[in-house]
């Protein structure tokens, strides 16, 4: 049995019946994701204000304490990317959030007309926000609504099942502001298989996008996805004076590298870059693959490319002799 979501308690229960519990190494991160295209997430003072008051304590804690991962720091997992391991780029006592500074990078946005701290526009109210509808994510709900009102931002919370949630976000003309719902994993062992169609412009389409942030999100290709993406695009960079950045090149740059320390600190120095020039997403969660065994289970492979127990080669030992398994006689 595999899950990602379990409490301690569920852990001790499960251990009485299954005999084993297993922690794998974390390699998917949960996020939640803004659409630079959208206001008040068009401004990236919002967009770090918000990874500065998000209370990823609590979300860890609604989605089962340590057993459920580690709090995210960056979009890379060190079980993917070690050389990210300690960057925090806004950090907190505890991961808890920090109010404090929150206000003061909001007050540095176009949308606290006053500069309290505040984001008081019209755009900061009744922000639409899509989530999944069961626990954890519908655990997250209050949290973020409470912590996104302490820097002036009222959300108004969709909860829908897990494949609408995504095929809402991943359809560009819906304009959805800001989203909780979704995640990622590696697909390999390499930051390319992680970061490239988040973040590429190659992951950008009108239905089924990936690069949900719209990272280079350009003219021709918002005015492909329709009449109302191309007029959020123009009032995202005014008219397209100022564009929404790209990282294509840098991708370009780290995989003209071969495999190694440099290749890995070329993507490193790109996570950085995103987290701090861009500001894409609130990486949230570093999720952990709990596995249960069942005592007679003697061997197993990880499948590093699902994330999950390897079915295919798996071996048991349950005491019994290859005879009295194919009913052999002497």
């Amino acid at each position: 049995m595999f899950t990602n979501s379990l409490t301690d308690t569920d852990v001790t229960a499960l251990e009485r019946i299954f005999g084993k519990v297993l922690e794998a190494e974390s390699m998917r991160v949960m996020m939640m994701q803004f659409n630079t295209t959208r206001a008040p997430f068009n401004d990236i003072h919002v967009r770090k204000a918000v990874n500065l008051i998000v209370d990823k304590a609590a979300m860890l804690q609604a989605a089962g304490g340590s057993t459920a991962g580690q709090i995210a720091t960056t979009i890379e997992p060190p079980s993917v990317l070690a050389d990210t391991e300690g960057f925090d780029p806004y950090p907190s006592t505890d991961g808890a959030g920090d109010e404090t500074a929150a206000k003061a990078e909001m007050a540095q946005s176009k949308y606290d007309t006053n500069g309290d701290g505040l984001c008081d526009a019209d755009a900061c109210q009744n922000v639409l926000m899509i989530n999944r509808n069961y626990d954890p994510w519908s655990l997250y709900t209050p949290i973020l609504q409470e912590d996104l009102a302490k820097i002036g931002i009222t959300l108004k919370v969709r909860e829908l099942d897990t494949g609408t949630a995504y095929t809402t976000i991943q359809t560009m003309n819906k304009l959805v502001p800001i989203a909780a719902n979704a995640g990622w994993g590696k697909d390999y062992g390499s930051p390319f298989g992680f970061d490239y169609f988040l973040f590429n412009t190659a992951g950008l389409a009108c239905e089924g996008s990936v690069n949900y942030a719209n990272v280079g999100l350009s003219a021709e290709k918002a005015a492909e996805c329709g009449d109302n993406v191309l007029a959020a695009y123009n009032a995202a960079t005014d008219d397209g004076a100022n564009p929404i950045p790209s990282v294509d090149a840098d991708m370009d740059a780290c995989v003209a590298i071969p495999p190694g320390a440099e290749y890995n600190a070329c993507w490193a120095a790109l996570d950085q870059k995103l987290m701090t020039e861009i500001v894409p997403w609130v990486p949230y969660r570093w999720a952990s693959a709990i596995i249960l065994l069942n005592p007679d289970v003697a061997n197993y492979d990880f499948d590093q490319f699902s994330g999950v127990i390897s079915y295919a080669h798996v071996s048991v030992s349950n005491g019994l002799t290859m005879d009295e398994v194919t009913g052999a006689t002497a």
